[in-house]
């Protein structure tokens, strides 16, 4: 019967943790600098092996998952160096001399996810407008993702506070309700209605340009001229455009040259100075 040899055993109990890209690279560059070390007496003794680090180092971590089957450990490479004839004693030197990489983290159990959800839920409340309630949808399972985006919302929050204090008057004048809900992934990342709508996604992105987009749509209910804005027969809806997110809808346009106006002024300037003087002249010329 075929028997491991110890070094494979040693590997296998030692090195059990996944590869990484950083660990295939160290482990080539000190396999190519051995190879060449014309001091040492195993000069050219991993040059059989040379081809198959190099493909591994040169591919994605999940490319190779698909031809190995999973991603390999440093066992596996080690005993397929093993497999191609390697020294055992050259092995050994690179078990001790190439750094290991770390062991991947044990994921959160749920009870440490939902107390993770349940923190990000209070800090994203305590940076609301003070006259806002929170209104927590729980129809769905929390998970890391859900509470990196949530906390990437609170940033979003802040930031409109510190940077932009007129942007931050329109929700103190107009929030009274938000509603953190889970919606199908085309849905959009936010909406306005009578209350503000969060859609809390796997993902998370900066999101304080979409916020102040959605400010925009409460300020243009605070318009007497609302009503005009939303038929497109006034600026909004009509060439020019300084965007193209939903050029044809009259209140996208508002809302959207509101942000700008915020977060891109000489955009919107230079591509619709009319669009830009007439959110001056709404908002007082402040930002």
């Amino acid at each position: 019967m075929h028997r491991p040899s110890a070094i494979r055993v040693a590997a296998r109990h030692l090195m059990s943790v996944p590869v990484t890209l950083p660990y295939l690279r160290r482990l080539l560059a000190y396999v190519e600098a051995a190879n060449e070390d014309e001091s040492s007496e195993w000069r050219g003794s991993w040059t059989v092996v040379l081809p198959d680090l190099r493909r591994l180092a040169g591919r994605s971590i999940e490319d190779t998952a698909l031809l190995w089957g999973g991603v390999p450990t440093v066992a596996d490479v080690i005993a397929r160096m093993e497999d191609r004839g390697v020294d055992p004693e050259l092995l050994r030197r690179v078990r001790e001399d190439v750094p290991l990489p770390r062991a991947p983290r044990a994921p959160p159990s749920a009870d440490q996810v939902r107390a993770a959800f349940d923190a990000a839920v209070a800090e994203f409340g305590a940076a609301l407008p003070s006259r806002a309630s929170l209104n927590v949808q729980h129809e769905y399972a929390a998970t890391p993702e859900k509470v990196r985006s949530l906390r990437a919302w609170t940033r979003a929050f802040e930031a409109v506070r510190s940077k932009y204090p007129a942007v931050w008057a329109v929700m103190e004048r107009n929030l009274r309700v938000l509603r953190l809900e889970v919606r199908p992934t085309d849905s959009a990342d936010a909406s306005w209605g009578s209350y503000l709508t969060v859609n809390l996604r796997d993902t998370s992105r900066p999101y304080t340009g979409t916020l102040v987009h959605e400010v925009g749509h409460m300020f243009e209910d605070q318009q007497s001229d609302g009503f005009e804005i939303g038929t497109g027969r006034g600026l909004y809806g009509n060439a020019p455009f300084s965007h193209t997110y939903f050029q044809d809808r009259p209140v996208e346009d508002f809302a959207e040259c509101f942000r700008q106006f915020f977060t891109e002024p000489g955009v919107l300037r230079r591509a619709a100075p009319g669009k830009y003087g007439d959110m001056r002249s709404r908002l007082g010329g402040g930002r």
